[in-house]
């Protein structure tokens, strides 16, 4: 029993510090973000272009290149990040299905059975196990989202503002966004997400499933074959 709680703990442990660093990473996206967002200029006609003066030119397009460097350096701190846990995120996902499939299926069969006395166990097993999936995965949906908001910000900007200088380094910003895509993937295997953890749901929910109908069927095969008589010693 302690075994499973310590490598359970020990995982979450190691899940949090990479949870963390992403999480980190989203609040550098969302402020570089905020700094675009206070480029934009307000607008009492949505159609019509604001023109930059001379001064505001050089303030904006000064800005521009330093955010524009700064979000590629965060991309690629990211792109390191999720490789220096890569293996540690597939063998988390891989024993994050396989732990909680067998924990509900323990939880299941102690309910069948009446088992109160491990019961609490098992739920607290589980509850320790399902933070490794939910944590890793919302934390990297959050900072791709943050880090692929840039790009409608840039937009606005570009149809926001008259300004052909500005228009060309906001080109070369789409660029480089579109080559330097954030995603976190483990070993290219599969990118860590909402998506990833709607899957490892479905996924345990399925194996959970296939569990519980084994388990029913052997109980089932054992109660209809019944008490097994003993051979006759009575002589014919």
């Amino acid at each position: 029993m302690y075994c499973h709680f310590y490598t359970v703990l020990v995982t979450l442990l190691v899940n949090a510090e990479f949870s963390y660093s992403v999480r980190y990473m989203t609040s550098l996206f969302g402020e570089l973000n905020r700094k675009l967002t206070d480029m934009l200029p307000l607008r009492e006609n949505q159609e019509v272009r604001v023109e930059l003066d001379v001064s505001t030119e050089r303030h904006h397009l000064k800005v521009f290149k330093t955010i524009r460097r700064m979000h590629l350096e965060l991309v690629r701190s990211s792109l390191y990040l999720n490789d220096l846990y890569a293996l540690q995120n597939l063998v988390m996902t891989t024993t994050s299905i396989i732990m909680a499939t067998l924990f509900l299926n323990e939880i299941y069969n102690l309910e069948i059975n009446k088992i109160s006395e491990i019961y609490i166990t098992s739920i607290t097993k589980l509850f320790l196990c399902l933070p490794n999936i939910v944590i890793v995965n919302l934390s990297c949906t959050r900072t791709t989202e943050e880090a692929h908001r840039t790009g409608s910000i840039i937009n606005k900007l570009y149809l926001s503002i008259s300004n052909e200088k500005f228009h060309s380094k906001i080109r070369q910003f789409t660029l480089q966004l579109i080559d330097n895509r954030l995603l976190f993937k483990v070993c290219g295997l599969f990118n860590l997400g909402r998506r990833l953890f709607t899957m490892i749901v479905n996924s345990i929910i399925t194996y959970l499933v296939i569990l519980i109908q084994v388990t029913y069927q052997r109980s089932t095969d054992t109660v209809n074959a019944g008490p097994t008589m003993p051979p006759s010693d009575t002589p014919e």
